[in-house]
């Protein structure tokens, strides 16, 4: 088992940075993105895939949704954690300080 804890401030992407992002997704991603009513409940998961299909066999330019965009976090700290059977689980620390970064491993 592993797992990773990032920390630092996050700050949602301008406009025009989420409208770059999003057209450098392939298209059937864009498809799919615009079909969805994301985070609706899904009772017709074919009926997406219709959807989204039909958006990226049409040849449409495909535009970002107003809801959909990006975020940018800028970590101050990260810390890597790998489980391991006996309990001495490996836990290294890196922690961002006046631009440098340091790191130590912590005990389980």
């Amino acid at each position: 088992m592993q797992q990773i804890i990032i920390e630092g401030p996050v700050r949602r992407l301008a406009e025009a940075e989420s409208d770059a992002i999003f057209g450098e997704r392939p298209a059937d991603a864009r498809a799919t993105t615009v079909a969805s009513l994301q985070g609706t409940p899904l009772d017709d998961p074919g009926g997406l895939r219709r959807r989204a299909d039909a958006l990226h066999s049409s040849g449409e330019l495909l535009r970002r949704p107003p809801a959909w965009g990006g975020f940018r976090l800028d970590p101050d700290l990260i810390e890597f954690w790998h489980g391991s059977p006996d309990r001495l689980h490996r836990r290294l620390l890196y922690v961002k300080q006046e631009g440098r970064w340091t790191h130590q491993r912590l005990q389980p």
